[in-house]
C-alpha cells in the first residue's frame, strides 16, 4: 500500500488593475475631447464674433457666417494648431501602448508598454498646456487695441484644457500605481487519493 505526497505548485497571476484601465479611459477621453476643441470655433469669443484655430464666425440676425482664417491666420496660430495635432497624435499612441499592456500576458513587456505610455501622456499634457499659453498671450499681442472690444475664453478653449488634464491625470496615476502590485503568487497544493498496490 503506498502513499503518494500532495503535491504543492505556484502559480503567477497577473492582474488588471482598476487604476491601469482608468487611465486607459482618462487617455482615450482626452482623445475625443483634444479632437472636439481642435475642430470648434470657439476658442475666444466676443460681441457677435467667435474664433477657432481655423475659423472665425460672425453672428448676424440672419444667421452665424464661419470664414477660414486664410490670410489672416498667423504663424503662431499654425503653430498652436500643430502642438495640439501632435498632442492627439502622442495621446493615441499612448492609448495604443496601454491597450496592449492590458492585454499582454508577459509582465516585463507589460510595465514597458505602460511606462512608455506615461511619459507620452507627460509629453501630450505637456504640448497641449503651450498651446493653451501661447494661443491667449499672442492673439492679445495681436489684437488691433483701437477697436473696443473684450475677448472672453469659449468653450472650446475650456475643452482643450479639460484634455490637457485628463491627459495629465491618466499620467500621473500610471506614475502612481506601483507595478508589482500587479503581480500575485498563490501556492496551490494538490491532494492525492490513497492507491493500493499490490
Amino acid at each position: 500500500m503506498g502513499i503518494r505526497a500532495p503535491t504543492t505548485t505556484i502559480e503567477t497571476v497577473l492582474i488588471v488593475r482598476p487604476l491601469k484601465v482608468t487611465a486607459f479611459v482618462c487617455d482615450l477621453l482626452a482623445c475625443i475631447l483634444i479632437i472636439i476643441a481642435i475642430s470648434c470655433t470657439s476658442w475666444l469669443e466676443t460681441n457677435g464674433v467667435r474664433q477657432g484655430l481655423w475659423e472665425k464666425c460672425d453672428m448676424l440676425q440672419s444667421g452665424t457666417i464661419c470664414t477660414e482664417l486664410g490670410a489672416d491666420l498667423k504663424d503662431w496660430t499654425i503653430a498652436c494648431a500643430s502642438l495640439c495635432i501632435l498632442s492627439l497624435l502622442v495621446l493615441l499612441v499612448a492609448a495604443v501602448l496601454c491597450g496592449v499592456g492590458l492585454s499582454t500576458k508577459d509582465v516585463q513587456w507589460k510595465f514597458k508598454y505602460y511606462r512608455v505610455a506615461m511619459y507620452l501622456m507627460f509629453a501630450a499634457a505637456a504640448l497641449l498646456v503651450t498651446s493653451l499659453i501661447v494661443y491667449p498671450v499672442m492673439f492679445i499681442q495681436d489684437t488691433d487695441r483701437r477697436i473696443n472690444r473684450k475677448w472672453y475664453f469659449g468653450w472650446g478653449y475650456g475643452v482643450a484644457w479639460g484634455a490637457t488634464i485628463f491627459s495629465l491625470g491618466a499620467a500621473i496615476i500610471l506614475l502612481c500605481d506601483k507595478e508589482t502590485e500587479e503581480i500575485f503568487y498563490r501556492e496551490k497544493t494538490y491532494h492525492h487519493k490513497d492507491e493500493e498496490s499490490r
